[in-house]
């Protein structure tokens, strides 16, 4: 990686002893944690990836140049689930945020990327139904709490149980 190349160059040309300040890079992302009430239980909102691992999650996604984390957050929530969907944010600002670094052999939009920072919203479902587009998200899923631990992977839910 670039980060890598450069560690490289500074012990390189400035020796052992040089002390080297650098940052990764973390892709920003914005998600939404969206609650239903049904007859039964209480229920939240998750989409499934076309990939084996980390498939289950909140919707997610990038931020984009001069959009805030609220609106990327509410944009990828309707790219992801659709138009029909009806939600109402709880807060205008962020429950949490979450930072990893990707799995190796990760498929990602830039190489240079360690990983990504996901800022956490909250939402109630109002109405609509969801309606995924079969390719970037090709599922989607009412869970309990219990479902939802069962379906995400163990580091994710370690950070979201607490939102929840």
């Amino acid at each position: 990686t670039k980060f890598q190349k450069s560690c490289n160059f500074f012990l390189t040309n400035f020796g052992k002893k040089s002390i080297i300040f650098a940052m990764e890079k973390y892709r920003l992302v914005a998600a939404t944690i969206v609650v239903r009430d049904f007859e039964d239980s209480k229920k939240f909102l998750l989409v499934r990836k076309p990939r084996v691992r980390y498939a289950w999650q909140f919707p997610q996604g990038g931020r984009e140049n001069g959009e805030t984390f609220l609106v990327t957050a509410a944009r990828e929530l309707r790219e992801e689930c659709g138009e029909k969907l009806q939600v109402k944010f709880l807060t205008l600002s962020e429950i949490g945020e979450y930072q990893y670094d990707f799995p190796k052999n990760f498929s990602k939009f830039d190489d240079d990327l360690a990983g990504a920072q996901v800022h956490f919203f909250r939402a109630v479902w109002i109405g609509g139904e969801v309606d995924v587009d079969g390719k970037e998200i090709v599922a989607h899923r009412w869970v309990t709490k219990t479902e939802l631990h069962e379906l995400v992977e163990e580091s994710y839910w370690d950070v979201v149980r607490e939102w929840i």
